[in-house]
Formats: structure tokens, sequence, C-alpha cells
């Protein structure tokens, strides 16, 4: 009711809604302001972007309990995971998931509670490094991160793997690499936000979308909290 009429309001015309029929419920959607080339994409409405964002995240909200009440919830988004762990570790030829040491750290570091999952990559019996997944809110929703450490401690890399409430064109700028290059080489301590040129620790947002970049760093700070408690020799 309280959208635009002749723009906001063309979110009710079949020409918008339709094209969520057939769509599969398993994979995140996409909003573009092209025209949709595939599967999974959502042709916003011209000066409407806004709208039809918050569209897509209701649809998402929704179809995120329909998996959960499946049992599905979690295959998608560990895939997308462990893509990403590999990626971070080219060379690696094992990676290995130890949920057990999270559930531990959950259960006497509460601060490590933003992180889901923890990975080691390995090169044969060469340990190459630790991958962390963990989530922040962002514009829309969660944002999940997957950074990767090194043994000794710096980010040798972080990718954004799930994002699906973010508005396109601009939260969705955060998986650039102007924005997400930054955490490269950064040492494993608590990073913060900043609109102007960024120091040592800090991390510069993206123009227009400061509330996805925060939840963009706050999933990378989560996954700093939960690597900073892991035992290693």
């Amino acid at each position: 009711s309280g959208e635009t009429p002749g723009l906001g309001s063309k979110i009710k015309e079949d020409s918008f809604q339709g094209q969520f029929l057939g769509q599969d419920a398993g994979q995140p959607l996409v909003l573009v302001k092209g025209g949709a080339s595939g599967g999974g994409e959502i042709q916003s409405v011209a000066s409407a972007t806004m709208s039809c964002s918050a569209v897509v995240r209701a649809v998402h909200a929704a179809t995120a309990t329909f998996r959960v009440v499946l049992g599905e919830g979690g295959d998608r988004l560990a895939g997308l995971q462990e893509d990403a762990v590999r990626a971070l570790f080219a060379a690696a030829t094992e990676v290995e998931a130890d949920p057990e040491l999270v559930a531990e750290l959950h259960a006497t570091a509460p601060e490590t509670a933003g992180a889901t999952d923890l990975y080691r990559a390995w090169a044969g019996e060469t340990l190459l490094g630790y991958a962390v997944a963990a989530s922040g809110e962002g514009y829309g929703g969660p944002i999940t991160a997957v950074v990767g450490f090194a043994p000794g401690g710096e980010i040798v890399g972080v990718s954004f793997v799930d994002m699906p409430g973010e508005t396109v064109g601009l939260g969705t700028k955060i998986i650039e690499e102007q924005f997400v290059g930054q955490f490269t080489g950064k040492p494993a301590a608590e990073l913060t936000l900043t609109k102007g040129a960024p120091a040592g620790g800090e991390i510069q947002a993206v123009a227009g979308a400061t509330v996805s970049c925060q939840g963009a760093v706050g999933a990378v700070n989560n996954a700093i909290r939960l690597f900073g408690r892991l035992p290693r020799d």
C-alpha cells in the first residue's frame, strides 16, 4: 500500500510477478536491471528497484522456511562454502570440515556464535590454511562469508557466497574486487569500516551501500573471532 502509483505498484503486475513461477525454491534469486537471461534471475521494474528488491527478499524468506521444513536448507549453502574454500586454497587436495570443534567453541566461547563452519585445507600432509564460514546482518538479511586464513594468521582471501537480500547494483558491489580485495593480507584482528581512506585495520565502504558493507565486515569479524580461538601448534 505504500508503493508509488505507476512505479512501485508495478510489482503487482503479472509481467513482474510471473517471473517467480517455475523458479527453483532451492536456489537464490538475483534481481537484474537488464533482461533476465536465465533461471534464478528476476528483471527489475524500471525506477522501482527498491520495491522489487523488497519482493525478492520476501520470497527468499518464504523459500528459506520451505527448505527448513523439508530439511534441505543447509545443502546449497554448504556446497557454496566448500567451493569457496577450494577457490581460496587452489592447491588443496583435501578440504576437511570440523563441526565438532565449532560446537565446542560455541559452548565455551559465546563470541564465536556468528561463525558456523570451520575447514582445514590440505595439500597432502601439508596444512595450507583454515577457512571459516560466518554471517553478518546486511541490508536485506544475512550475508555469508568464507574467510581463508594462512596458518600464520593473515587473511588469504574472502568470498561472499550468499547475500540474497542485497540490492542489485549497490549492496551486491561487496563481491567486487575493489571491496573484497581489501581483506587480503590483513592480520586476523578486528576490522572496522570507514567511509574515508582506509588505514591499517580499516575497510573502505562502497558508496551507497554502507549497511551491506557493515554486514560484510561483520561476517568477516565473526570468522576472525572463531579463528582466534582455534587450538594451533
